[in-house]
């Protein structure tokens, strides 16, 4: 057979690349076997011949395969799972990839990706690029020619739902997924995906790290999909897309029209319309644009098609079209891109789309190196786990079995325990798995458990014990002191073991978990219709779709999308800032005063904002008066000039007064000499000068009289009792005439309660309404209360919120349940929770009890101590964890990376400093103690910017938070750090709380 000829026929392309990799050697592949690895065209090719009966040109193609695989029969299994996923990529079009790369400016880094076939991609990079692959394959043969062809690479040979990978890692993710048109693949992080492009997609968008660029070729339905390509779009920008012509997969045998879609993820707290480049042609599903246009054009003009729906994209972007869109008639296959000159096109159409291409940001210089962490042995026993073999007890040490020289019969039945609860929750896992064939596994996890607590006791047995008492809460610490367990608390899954448990631990009373006696996990059945809009609007944001009017639409069964918005008049408002609509309890809600003047401004060109008027008058809190307002001297919205005009009027003097705002701090200079006798005699007294007085009320402080006295040879200083009291009553009367001097003026008083309520009766609280939610996962035995739904939606709706419920109204599972839910929004990739440290393994057993499939990460203090710190962050930043649960103490031992802490400390002084240089620019001379006082709290940032920096290098092995790639914390008891720093000169408030430093926050 001729090079073309062999070129031309896939199959006979397949087959010298299976018996190339057959015969290899250590030696690795010459030059010629090197050709035929990188020929390899997926299974695809080679589809008959999986056929239960092979045509006869097919069957001497199965035999061989057969006997090439005899050995390895498992092999062959898979590659026939795998015949409608395996179509890999040209060259020609890899390069083109790369090329949108380098207009990005990718010069190297980390690159994932997911479903790396044979490592086409890997081995056509241009060699210039310095790139560390990660490539994840489940297809044996296709993963062993990916590590001849590229043996620096890491090759994961599994299943991507069955790996973990650290959020973030990835500066690029880079590929061709999977095509499969049906099928479903279930992830316990992600839930069940119909769509094995879309989970891919959604993968790769976890990988890489905000700013990275994922470029992925996928069929044409993630971007003609308006319900994947929101989905899309909620994590990342769309930068733009090819579509490639019909065939130009045809050599790895697959017509199927493809696109190259690239997305840049942005930061999960931006909105979908911010985008991070200036790429203004980028199609937003969110905005006002058409989402959808119509193909009629028939690839045959003497025949008519029926008519396709695609993304409006396209229409916009005809340029990025490599060739022209067609109708075929063929349901299979309705559409199809041609082209005359594939090669051509193709140039042409990558070329616009690299004129589009964003910068990719530089990564973070805080990025942790964890490849000398050891996380399991070579047969995936994960680090520190217990297992028995030959009939002995072995724990993984270091990533190997050392066997234990004296093991107890507890660990024994724990071990045995734990097994089968690992195996009871990995089926339970899987909705779609059968009731009867999870039976006999929860048999044998219920027998198991009960043999245990007959032998040994509770699994959560233990005792409460006061500790120390702290001395500003006066209350005692607390710690649960719980049995060794023989040392099974060293398993990484012992927690999984203990929610096989409910327990009260106030009468030590135990029994099976539901998972043990019977189905705890099902998948609820997908809304297909609605009987009204609001009903669909109720069960859209129970699917975490947000505001989703298309989908509202096709449960109502109502096309016309303005019809869906009349009919959700008062439950949706369009927001004249933005033109989007948003939901009336998010509108309704925040500065509502400044909205209704958006709106006001609005409605004098469109009269349809007349109804955000009323609306927001309905809910605007009422204007208070006199009679509602106190103020108090030194409250900072209240201007110097008045406290000038009261000195004025009420002591007849004439002063300067300045606010330093930053550091509180108030400064009266007298300008008019000694007050009079009278107003000195009315407002002082002999010790105090009113003015003083004036001037420590603003700064909120008291006076206090002393004098010097002589004791042990010594002066000191004592406080007078009598004057001092004085004092006091005179300040106090200053402050009571002051709080009605300030009314007794009518443009006066007009002035300050428009100020006031401005500032303070603007703003309407969100009022959170969790009826909506949906909680896929959590355990049937489980019904949220009201007031819990609320929390969570308010957890989900607000970047920082508290849950105020009483002791013993469900709290931790408001977290748990809200760690889970921000997940499957994905509003946070990966939560954490911080508890006090005598409540670890309760909430941590009773998460699991929740979310019996849920994956938590449990830290107590022994795993943040010597080297176990390094392997709990490494499985943190690695793993997909729908929660990560530690102590207290755990969480403040974290230190942050000292350059973001140092970014912090600068952007302090440059608030203080900033105020300084507005002082001088609007002509003041300022306070000079107030200057002073700025001057010594950026001496102090500067202190503790170069202790910092000392100390910044000291330890290269440190595990920062950062590290982590934690980003949303659930802090319970969270009285416990509240000791904020503020800027306040008044008494009453520690030092410690006024210079707290930024570890305390």
């Amino acid at each position: 057979m001729t090079e073309t000829a062999r070129r031309e026929n896939p199959a006979r392309r397949a087959l010298l690349a299976l018996e190339t990799l057959r015969v290899l050697t250590e030696a690795g592949p010459t030059a010629v076997q090197r050709e035929r690895l990188l020929d390899w065209p997926g299974w695809g090719a080679l589809a008959p011949a999986f056929s239960p009966q092979p045509k006869s040109g097919w069957l001497d193609v199965a035999d061989r395969l057969e006997q090439s695989f005899s050995d390895r029969p498992g092999d062959l299994k898979t590659a026939a799972d795998h015949l409608d996923t395996s179509f890999f990529t040209p060259p020609e079009i890899i390069e083109a990839m790369f090329g949108l790369l380098r207009a990005s400016g990718f010069t190297g880094g980390s690159v994932f990706e997911p479903g790396c076939g044979s490592g086409r991609f890997m081995a056509h990079a241009p060699s210039d690029l310095a790139i560390d692959w990660t490539g994840v394959e489940i297809d044996p043969t296709a993963a062993r020619i990916a590590r001849v062809l590229n043996p620096k690479a890491q090759i994961i040979t599994s299943a991507l739902q069955d790996i973990s990978l650290r959020a973030g890692a990835f500066d690029v993710a880079i590929g061709n997924v999977p095509f499969a048109g049906r099928g479903s693949v279930y992830d316990p992080a992600y839930g069940t995906s119909t769509s094995l492009h879309g989970y891919f997609m959604l993968r790769a968008f976890d990988a890489v790290r905000v700013g990275g660029l994922v470029l992925i070729i996928t069929s044409r339905n993630v971007m003609d999909s308006a319900q994947m390509i929101e989905q899309a779009q909620r994590i990342g920008d769309l930068v733009g897309a090819v579509r490639l012509p019909s065939g130009a997969f045809s050599a790895s045998g697959t017509e199927v029209v493809t696109d190259l879609v690239v997305f840049q993820k942005r930061d999960a707290q931006l909105p979908p319309d911010l985008a991070l480049h200036d790429a203004p042609s980028a199609y937003n599903p969110y905005g006002a644009s058409p989402r959808r246009m119509t193909i009629t054009a028939h690839a045959d003009p003497a025949k008519a098609g029926v008519p396709v729906s695609v993304n409006a994209y396209w229409g916009q972007h005809p340029e990025h079209v490599a060739g022209r869109m067609a109708v075929t008639g063929y349901p299979q296959s309705p559409l199809v891109v041609l082209s005359t000159d594939h090669d051509g096109d193709i140039a042409r159409a990558m070329a616009a789309l690299r004129g589009l291409m964003p910068a990719l940001p530089p990564r973070s210089t805080v990025a942790p190196e964890f490849g000398d962490v050891i996380l399991t042995d070579d047969e995936g026993r994960k680090e520190g786990s217990f297992h028995i073999a030959d009939d002995e007890v072995h724990q993984v040490i270091s990533g190997a079995l050392v066997q234990l020289p004296r093991a107890p019969q507890e660990l024994r039945s724990l071990i045995t325990l734990r097994d089968a609860s690992l195996a009871l929750i990995e089926a339970e896992s899987d909705p779609a798995r059968s009731d009867e064939s999870i039976t006999p596994l929860r048999d044998l996890a219920r027998g198991a458990y009960l043999d245990y607590a007959d032998k040994f006791g509770a699994l959560n047995r233990g005792a409460l014990h006061e500790g120390a008492v702290d001395p500003e809460t006066g209350l005692p610490a607390l710690s649960y002191k719980r049995p060794t367990m023989g040392g099974f608390r060293q398993d990484p899954d012992y927690v999984t073991v203990l929610a096989m448990e409910e327990f009260d631990q106030e009468i030590g009373e135990a029994a099976p978990a539901p998972i043990l006696v019977r189905r705890v996990n099902k998948t609820p059945d997908r809304a297909t219709s609605a009987s009204s809009a609001t009903e669909a609007l109720s069960i859209v944001r129970g699917e975490g779709r947000g505001l989703d009017l298309a989908r509202i639409g096709d449960l109502i069964g109502e096309p016309d999308p303005q019809v869906v918005v009349d009919q959700l008049a008062g439950h949706i408002f369009r927001s004249p800032t933005s033109d989007d609509y948003v939901l009336a309890v998010d509108y309704l809600s925040g500065n509502v005063r400044q909205k209704l003047a958006d709106a006001q401004r609005a409605a004098e060109t469109d009269p349809a904002f007349s109804a955000n008027v009323e609306a927001l008058r309905a809910v605007m809190p009422a204007d208070l008066g006199p009679l509602d307002i106190r103020v108090s001297l030194g409250a900072p919205w209240i201007k110097p000039a008045y406290i000038v005009k009261f000195v004025q009027e009420v002591f007849l003097g004439r002063v300067k007064v300045t606010y330093t705002a930053p550091i509180s701090y108030w400064e009266l200079t007298n300008e008019s000499g000694d007050l009079s006798p009278d107003i000195t005699l009315t407002w002082g007294t002999p010790d105090a000068n009113p003015l003083r007085l004036l001037e420590l009320a603003l700064n909120g402080k008291a006076p206090v009289i002393t004098e010097e006295v002589l004791k042990n040879g010594k002066l000191k200083k004592v406080k007078r009792p009598a004057q001092t009291m004085a004092a006091e009553a005179k300040q106090s009367a200053i402050q009571e005439r002051f709080a009605e001097w300030v009314w007794e003026d009518a443009a006066r008083t007009e002035a300050i309660c428009h100020e006031y309520n401005q500032r303070f009766s603007s703003y309407v609280v969100r009022k959170p309404d969790g009826a909506h939610l949906t909680f896929p996962g959590m355990s049937e035995d489980f019904t949220l209360w009201p007031h819990q739904r609320n929390a969570i939606d308010g957890m989900v709706s607000n970047a920082r919120f508290m849950v105020g419920h009483a002791v013993g109204a469900g709290k931790t599972t408001d977290m748990v349940a809200g760690a889970m839910t921000l997940r499957r929004f994905g509003l946070a990739n990966k939560p954490m929770i911080a508890v006090p440290n005598h409540l670890l393994e309760q909430v941590a057993r009773e998460a699991k009890q929740l979310y019996p499939t849920g994956k938590f990460l449990i830290a107590g203090r022994e795993d943040l101590q010597g080297s176990g710190r390094r392997l709990f962050a490494a499985r943190c930043a690695t793993g997909s964890w729908d929660a990560v649960i530690l102590t207290h103490q755990a969480l403040v031992s974290l230190p942050v990376a000292p350059e973001v802490e140092e970014a912090w400390i600068e952007e302090k002084k440059a608030d203080l400093r900033s105020f300084l240089q507005d002082d001088k620019a609007s002509g003041s001379t300022g306070g000079k103690r107030g200057a002073k006082l700025i001057a010594q709290a950026i001496r102090r940032l500067d202190a503790q910017l170069a202790e910092l920096r000392d100390n910044a290098n000291t330890d290269k092995n440190m595990i920062l938070f950062e590290h982590l790639g934690v980003d949303h914390i659930s802090i319970d008891e969270v009285h416990a750090f509240k000791r904020l720093p503020i800027a306040t000169r008044a008494e009453g408030f520690s030092s410690a709380r006024r210079n707290a430093p930024p570890t305390s926050c």
